[in-house]
């Protein structure tokens, strides 16, 4: 055996050795716990191949005794020189691929032989396994990425297992056990003589892009599809929105919080763990509106301006998340409102604001007359009048959406509503004066475009309101956690908890998603 895999077989039987000598008080006779007697895991062909080649080159606890282990492979083969390769491909293919790597390799030949080199020509290539805690019997792709579960390869088991942090396993009567199935004997073993000493493992074989994954998005997207695994008794729904987080971009930057949130063992663990996600955001907003300030500085004193007025230094919680939630697409506020059940907020148009519409209004009505200063209808009976005006105003329509430009989505309906107007106008009054008819054509007019001035800032006063009352939820019940102020959210029944927190993490994953170029 290659130096590397006998290493492995020691350390995997030395850790064996060390836990044996935990249990004095059995007697050791003919049993030979020496580390120098030959003693190591019987493997196939493939599974040596990947002992002699593999390293572990990342190991991390994620939970208590639960490690995740990244193994590298690394291989260097002659081309198409194992039949197992060329078997995968269909007979008729095989003979154009093997010209055209001939042609490849003769070219690579000719050419390093120009430039006065020994040709050599291997195929180097990587393979990438993923170890888990806990061995399942599901055996589909727990998450993309994903390729294949070899959890029987005795060439990784062992490599795992002589890696001091993998953990022993739980096993009753161990020392006698050790005695019975190890110490009684020597030479080679089944990795499953030994597979009752050690924790159970997942092992993956992996595509590289999870393969670089941070560990924490590894085993939790894993744990998504675990389910009594996981303390909490999370929403299905939610647990598909975590584990795809943990997929995308999203889950390379806050991989950590989602999988403290996600294996918390109260909810209001989880919520505060979810939260955190949100508060690496706060800077953002500020960072943003300090940048568009910086384009115009004239000097230092200016930047410690923007810099104080911008950011007070670090941003302030509550504001921070109010700006957080502003940047999110009116749709989605609508949802978290639907979701939450949160009620429409009332509101007040404050005098100043009714004294701008009122201004405002005086000007339409100004420009209205403007526009309108042709207006002339013969006299003659009602129906005649009200046609004719319908006609000029229908003429006027054009110019009505150019210089009213910001009611031009109401200007069609406007004008039918005002055409009903002088329609009962004229029946009521049997007025047929023009000039008449004009003042009331454009005082309804004005007052249409005055009551959708009014309209559109009640509904700007609500979304604002709305996007407060979302944040102030959310930065209350964080609060409430960590500073622990009992008011009954321990008492909150596990449906809202599933609801707030499926909630949070659409809000987390909308926000990733705007933000994704700030990282």
């Amino acid at each position: 055996m290659a130096r590397h895999m006998i290493q492995a077989n020691k350390e995997v039987f030395k850790r064996l050795i060390d836990k044996f000598k935990e249990f004095p008080e059995l007697t050791t006779g003919d049993i030979n716990t020496s580390d120098h007697v030959p003693r190591w895991i019987s493997t196939n062909v493939d599974e040596k191949e990947l002992l002699k080649h593999s390293t572990i080159q990342e190991k991390t606890l994620c939970l208590t005794d639960k490690y995740i282990f990244k193994i590298n492979y690394k291989y260097e083969v002659e081309p198409f020189t194992q039949a197992q390769e060329l078997q995968l491909i269909p007979v008729d293919a095989q003979v154009t691929i093997v010209q055209e790597e001939a042609t490849r390799m003769q070219e690579e030949k000719e050419e390093q032989e120009r430039a006065g080199e020994e040709y050599v020509h291997v195929t180097t290539g990587e393979r990438f396994f993923i170890v888990l805690p806990e061995a399942q019997k599901f055996t589909e792709p727990f998450m993309r990425g994903a390729v294949n579960q070899i959890n029987e390869n005795a060439g990784l088991l062992t490599l795992v297992w002589g890696e001091g942090a993998y953990p022993l396993s739980e096993l009753k009567d161990y020392g006698n056990q050790l005695i019975e199935t190890v110490f009684g004997r020597d030479k080679a073993y089944e990795h499953k003589d030994l597979s009752d000493f050690f924790a159970p493992c997942d092992i993956w074989e992996v595509e590289e892009e999870l393969y670089n994954k941070p560990p924490y998005a590894i085993y939790g997207g894993r744990l998504t599809q675990v389910d009594e695994k996981l303390n909490l008794d999370f929403l299905i729904v939610t647990k598909i929105k975590i584990r795809k987080m943990f997929e995308d971009d999203t889950g390379n930057i806050i991989s950590e919080a989602l999988f403290r949130g996600l294996t918390s063992t109260h909810w209001s663990h989880s919520f505060l763990e979810f939260y955190r996600c949100i508060e690496r955001l706060y800077h953002i907003p500020y960072l943003k509106q300090l940048g568009t300030s910086l384009d115009s500085i004239k000097s230092t004193s200016d930047i410690a301006s923007i810099i104080e007025d911008s950011l007070g230094w670090k941003p302030k919680e509550e504001e921070a998340l109010i700006k957080l939630i502003q940047s999110l697409d009116s749709s989605f506020i609508g949802y978290i409102k639907q979701e939450l059940n949160i009620f429409d907020p009332t509101v007040i148009i404050s005098p100043d604001q009714t004294e701008r519409l009122l201004k405002q209004k005086e000007t339409n009505r100004a420009k209205l007359q403007d526009l309108l200063v042709d207006f002339n209808i013969i006299h003659t009976e009602g129906r005649t009048i009200l046609e004719n005006t319908r006609g000029f105003v229908i003429e006027k329509q054009e110019l009505l959406v150019l210089s009213f430009s910001k009611y031009s989505n109401i200007i069609q309906s406007t004008v039918n509503e005002v055409i009903n107007a002088l329609d009962l106008y004229i029946i009521d009054t049997n007025n047929v004066d023009s000039e008449n008819i004009k003042i009331k054509l454009i005082d309804d007019l004005s007052e249409f475009f005055y009551q959708q001035d009014q309209m559109n800032i009640q509904e700007k006063l609500k979304y604002d309101a709305l996007i407060k009352i979302v944040a102030r939820d959310l930065y209350k019940t964080r609060n409430n956690i960590a500073h622990w102020r009992p008011i009954g959210d321990n008492n909150k029944p596990i449906a809202d908890w599933q609801k707030l927190i499926d909630v949070t993490i659409d809000i987390i994953d909308e926000l990733y998603k705007e933000f994704r170029d700030d990282f």
